[in-house]
């Protein structure tokens, strides 16, 4: 069900013609909006109402009640793969906290970038047997350890001034194609934000490892040299390049330079139909794309990990193909030190190097 409360922030006492500070709730529900994340999945509960509250009344925010925080983690996770823009689910602490786990081990797993925003009891009250009390371990689940296993990030919020830091590393985990989680006890939720700072894109954007242009010169010149002596090139896509929709970009390239596409399951929405495609690769992949990955020269791998899933049946023709990665991660055979040159772009932005 959706919600569909009176879309307007609170105001002051009645005829004063005054509009109350906003609530740290109100606040992060605004971030996310200029984020351009505006719908959010969830089961509310005692510790998250005041952060479904703020979603219902702000326009150009839609929040989607579920039935179970699983299913409403799943909608997330389905909601940023379609969309291409972030994912956002909320829950309350206790149980609701915990039927989240599965959905966002699977958007670790799956690099989908999925926030999840769960309220947790009061400040003042932790430690002391406060109802669903999450962050006092080892009296208590240790909710905070749970999260930081499946996630690229997660916060723990102790004070109102520490929520932009927080936001700000859960921006930037998200653009790194990982999901991210920001705990946010119940008082704090409530509490007043007027000068908390707005975030901008520039600090929270990754400051990764950052392809040089003279690095990307000599792989474009080492490329037209081989497509040049009729050797046999083969691009990789995997779920990165796909979330980078770079779909053209990479049907160009393979036209510039006659090379052949195959694409790992969770690229596979990037191939289409017709001559230079040898379809996926992997467990469940095609003949066809296992030969042109084997008998090629060089392969030029963009966005993919390079997983079991991805690459199963060949890992001994890889040892005797020329590998050239470009993506935010290093891929799974480099860190198992077999050959591989690895170009790392800054964030998980593979659409700036189109």
């Amino acid at each position: 069900m959706t919600l569909t409360a009176d879309r307007k922030h609170r105001g002051g006492p009645a005829g004063t013609g005054r509009t109350a500070a906003p609530t740290v709730a109100e606040y992060i529900v605004e971030q996310l909006i200029s984020s351009s994340m505006g719908i959010a999945f969830g089961v509310h509960g005692a510790n998250i109402e005041d952060l479904y509250d703020a979603a219902t009344r702000a326009p150009g925010m839609t929040a989607i009640v579920a039935k179970h925080e699983f299913a409403a983690g799943a909608m997330a996770d389905g909601t940023a793969r379609i969309s291409g823009t972030p994912g956002i689910v909320m829950t309350t602490s206790g149980g609701g906290a915990m039927n989240v786990v599965p959905a966002l081990a699977e958007a670790y797993d799956t690099r989908v970038p999925v926030l999840a925003l769960t309220g947790t009891a009061p400040t003042s009250l932790v430690g002391s047997g406060a109802f669903q009390d999450m962050l006092a371990p080892p009296d208590t689940v240790d909710i905070a350890g749970v999260l930081s296993a499946i996630t690229g990030s997660c916060s723990v919020v102790g004070h109102a001034d520490e929520v932009p830091a927080a936001l700000a590393t859960a921006f930037a985990t998200l653009r790194r194609g990982l999901p991210a989680a920001v705990l946010l006890p119940k008082d704090i939720q409530s509490a007043p934000a007027p000068e908390l700072r707005q975030l901008h894109t520039g600090e929270w954007a990754q400051h990764g490892a950052e392809v040089t242009g003279p690095s990307l010169s000599a792989l474009a010149d080492e490329l037209s040299a081989l497509a040049e002596s009729d050797a046999r090139l083969v691009l990789w896509v995997g779920e990165e390049a796909s979330r980078a929709g770079v779909g053209p970009q990479v049907e160009a390239l393979a036209s510039a330079l006659g090379a052949v596409v195959v694409a790992a399951p969770g690229g596979r929405d990037l191939l289409r139909d017709g001559d230079g495609v040898a379809g996926v690769t992997g467990v469940m992949g095609h003949p066809s794309a296992h030969r042109a990955v084997a008998d090629a020269d060089l392969c030029l791998v963009l966005g993919c990990r390079m997983t079991m899933t991805d690459r199963a049946d060949l890992d001994e023709p890889l040892r005797r193909v020329r590998l050239v990665h470009l993506g935010s991660e290093r891929p799974a055979r480099a860190r198992r030190r077999r050959p591989c040159a690895v170009h790392r772009p800054r964030g998980r932005d593979l659409a700036a190097h189109r």
